[in-house]
């Protein structure tokens, strides 16, 4: 079963790339936080999140509406994982954490892990989203990830065969909702 995340809609990428304008629609974004809203509104949010896909779809447009009007920012249902269902868009492949509860992903974050060098080359793989649309780009990204020097990579273990297995491919898709 996917996971439902509720994400802030960005055009481009947050502050922490070197390149403002890339467009990111990934799992690693801003996702539904209480700033501005009233703690049922949010409350509301996660409560959805936690519904079976079908649920939430149903009761996705009257609490997006509610979101954006209270907040001022718009936001969109998530699907993380392989989702067939009418009305949701797949937006392409994300690389990152795929056994926690957060959403880190290392396509978000290859301004800090790549060389530069190699930048231009990964971005010509990636969609209007900012994903992967092909399998292998995707997990050759991966690879490389695996290759380079990430500062949390101690955190999680220093075994790392168990150090990737956490990591992998996730497919993003949005609920396609009328305006």
């Amino acid at each position: 079963m996917p996971r439902l995340l509720i994400a802030e809609v960005v055009h481009r990428a947050t502050s922490w790339a070197a390149d403002p304008d890339a467009p990111y629609a990934g799992m690693d974004r801003r996702l539904l936080r209480p700033l501005g809203l009233s703690e049922a509104a949010w409350l509301r949010g996660l409560a959805l999140e936690a519904l079976p896909v079908a649920e939430a779809e149903r009761g996705w447009p009257a609490l997006a509406r509610d979101l954006d009007q209270a907040s001022g920012r718009r936001h969109e249902l998530l699907a993380l994982g392989e989702l067939s269902r009418p009305g949701w868009e797949r937006l392409g492949l994300d690389v990152g954490e795929t056994d926690t509860t957060t959403v880190w992903s290392a396509l978000a974050h290859r301004w800090r892990l790549l060389p530069a060098a190699e930048l231009p080359k990964w971005a010509l793989r990636l969609n209007a989203h900012g994903l992967f649309d092909d399998p292998a780009d995707a997990r050759a990204f991966l690879e490389r990830y695996f290759a380079c020097e990430d500062p949390d990579r101690d955190w999680m273990s220093t075994d790392g065969e168990v150090y990737r297995a956490g990591y992998g491919l996730v497919p993003i898709h949005r609920l396609r909702v009328a305006d």
